[in-house]
């Protein structure tokens, strides 16, 4: 009797493949989303940030005499980039005779859908940038 020869994948092998190709593109997967969200995070981190930056330079460039203390909400000028409910506000105290501080917050919900706030402090003093 001759023999045949056959050549092929047995169906045992098949299953292994299958099961380790869905393992590693459930976890391609998972690594692109985890990606997706980090990414959103930062660019709302970023536009958060460039949002009190200039805020702090527009007070900045006022001047230290037209510096009231007290707190200002500034939620309205919010770009639409940072998801509702977003509150932005700064408070101004003095620090001492002649600094004025100021501390500012800004809260945003972030692409996961969590709540984000972020605490910035800056001081202005009364001769300027260069003292």
């Amino acid at each position: 009797m001759k023999s045949i020869k056959q050549s092929g994948f047995t169906i045992i092998e098949l299953v292994v493949t299958i099961t380790v190709g869905s393992i590693l593109m459930l976890v391609v997967t998972q690594s692109v989303t985890a990606l997706s969200i980090t990414n959103k995070r930062a660019r709302d981190l970023g536009v958060a940030n460039t949002v009190i930056e200039e805020r702090i330079e527009t007070l900045r460039s006022q001047g230290y005499t037209s510096l009231n203390n007290g707190s200002y909400d500034f939620s309205a000028d919010l770009p639409p980039e940072l998801l509702d409910p977003n509150t932005a506000s700064y408070t101004i105290s003095t620090f001492t005779p002649s600094i004025k501080k100021i501390d500012a917050t800004i809260s945003f919900n972030d692409a996961s859908g969590g709540q984000r706030t972020y605490n910035y402090a800056a001081l202005i003093g009364e001769l300027g940038v260069g003292q």
